[in-house]
């Protein structure tokens, strides 16, 4: 099996990676999944791989982080 090695461990080299991955994406997956994540601190790109579309953070810690956030909010409020 044939295996990417870098000739590099700099910048370009990343750089480079980061463009194939794109390509591989824009080329093989439905670019409306394609997300970026909700929580304002964050901002991570995402892949929506739910049946409903419908995700909004990028892993389980932004999604709880969003949460015990509007849950305090609430409860403040209150």
């Amino acid at each position: 099996m044939l295996q990417r090695v870098p000739c590099a461990s700099d910048w370009t080299w990343l750089l480079g990676r980061i463009a194939a991955f794109f390509v591989t994406l824009l080329a093989n997956y439905d670019l409306t999944r394609v997300k970026q994540c909700s929580n304002p601190n964050c901002r991570w790109i995402y892949y929506d791989e739910s049946n409903s579309k419908r995700r909004s953070w990028c892993d389980d810690d932004c999604t709880n982080m969003m949460r015990v956030r509007r849950f305090r909010e609430r409860h403040r409020l209150a």
